[in-house]
């Protein structure tokens, strides 16, 4: 009888976790490139539900936490929030600590942010051990690389214009994230005209535009907001292109490559281009074999157009749509994407700050009328149509914007990070004249729109 007991103590004293069962999940399946660091809000997040079975318990239990394909962007040992800690052990190997002294794990959630850096291709997870904890062991997946189902056709131009189509149909369940998907390139000197039509259904779902970049022979398939999941198909009708002076007679291709998931990369080859030497001839158009005319909608006396200028939090691209109002044809929407060296964050406030000169760049102010003073006054100056801007910087007190020496109270003090310049972009707006009603705040997307 003895050794019943015994043999029965021994069984349970292995199997302390048998009993446990945490519900546990990761917040987003996030698509990836080798070497991606995911970080601030990109990062998925670990979600421990509610256990009963930390009732009563006293001191600290742990668990581990064991990456694949990556490895951990924490450092050392730290605190996740209070009562929560965490002791890196190796690259892809971390520890948990829940304090059930401080933190009340039997009736809330624990969270823990996958700070981590992509080391291969294919899909990466996360393997949870709970060792002497109630959490249930278990692996899930976080991040993945690569599209297999991925199909892009293309259609035209082989009618004799100057326009083609683009289809991307994806068959993969998993989400991609907000942001650029697809790089398009013209080559032999051709330009995208910035026409398109856009539609999407499935998972891309009133997600998708086309944007074309500042140097005009390149475009982008972006989406505003994360996809859904299951299969979607975006189709891009009308994609206009035209030559340049730079256009020599011959061949014209499309190269397509992703940008934020998997390594496709594919060129396509569009038709051929006669250069005309005739210099009555006013435009010289792209040709497929059986020759093209450019059907290009020509402004007319009377056109009105508006732009807005769209900065989203953590992304160092802006837009600048501009809506073309022609005579007798629908309004054209043409978008535009500019780089910047800094990213708009929002700050303890909860106000946007964007980068200083981006924003005045894309509010139309060139970096001659840009200076950074040091004498008397601390900050930028602004120069615009003979009037005066000046904003001070790096003085948590300074809550205005002097315009032609008057002050305008903000809502934020401009901050420096990283040696930028950063100020809410609602009083920029502001001081040159933008009244609230032409800002708008996209909360899902985190992007802030501007009518100039």
């Amino acid at each position: 009888m003895k050794k019943f007991v015994l043999a029965a103590m021994a069984v349970l004293l292995l199997n302390v976790n048998a009993f446990a069962y945490t519900e546990s999940h990761i917040t987003k399946d996030v698509s990836v490139k080798v070497d991606d660091e995911l970080t601030g809000s990109r990062a998925p997040k670990l979600v421990i539900d509610e256990c009963g079975d930390f009732e009563g318990l006293t001191g600290t239990t742990d668990f581990s936490l064991m990456l694949e394909n990556a490895e951990w962007l924490y450092d050392g040992s730290g605190t996740i929030e209070n009562g929560i800690g965490y002791m890196v052990i190796s690259s892809n190997e971390m520890i948990i600590t829940v304090d059930t002294d401080i933190y009340d794990a039997a009736s809330r959630g624990i969270e823990i942010p996958v700070y981590a850096k992509i080391t291969d291709g294919g899909t990466a997870s996360l393997t949870i051990d709970g060792k002497n904890s109630p959490v249930s062991s278990e692996t899930l997946t976080f991040a993945h690389s690569g599209y297999p189902n991925m199909e892009i056709t293309i259609k035209g131009p082989d009618d004799g214009s100057s326009v083609f189509s683009l289809s991307f149909k994806d068959n993969y369940p998993y989400q991609l994230v907000n942001g650029r998907i697809y790089e398009l390139k013209l080559t032999n000197g051709f330009n995208f005209t910035g026409k398109a039509n856009v539609s999407d259904s499935g998972k891309f779902a009133g997600r998708a535009e086309f944007a074309v970049d500042k140097n005009k022979s390149t475009a982008y398939v972006k989406l505003e907001t994360q996809s859904g999941t299951g299969s979607g198909t975006i189709d891009i009708t009308g994609i206009g292109i035209e030559p340049t002076a730079k256009s020599q007679s011959g061949d014209i291709e499309l190269s397509i490559s992703s940008i934020n998931h998997g390594d496709l990369s594919k060129t396509i080859y569009l038709g051929k281009y006669e250069a005309k030497n005739d210099s009555a001839d006013k435009t010289d158009t792209p040709v497929t074999d059986k020759g093209t005319d450019d059907k290009t909608d020509e402004n007319t006396e009377g056109n009105t157009a508006k732009s807005t200028v769209k900065f989203t939090v953590g992304s160092d691209r802006y837009y600048i749509d501009t809506t073309k109002y022609e005579t007798n044809s629908k309004p054209n929407v043409e978008s535009v994407m500019y780089k910047t060296d800094a990213a708009p964050y929002i700050n303890k406030s909860g106000r946007t700050m964007v980068p200083l000169r981006a924003a005045a760049n894309a509010l139309g102010i060139s970096d001659d009328n840009i200076q950074w003073s040091e004498e008397g006054f601390r900050g930028v100056i602004l120069s615009v149509d003979g009037h005066s801007v000046k904003i001070p910087a790096g003085d948590t007190d300074s809550y205005y914007i002097e315009v032609d020496g008057k002050k305008v109270e903000t809502d934020a003090a401009a901050e420096i990070k990283d040696g930028r310049t950063y100020l809410p972009i609602r009083s920029l707006s502001n001081a040159l004249g933008i009244n609230d009603d032409s800002i708008i705040w996209d909360a899902n997307s985190r992007t802030v729109s501007i009518a100039k």
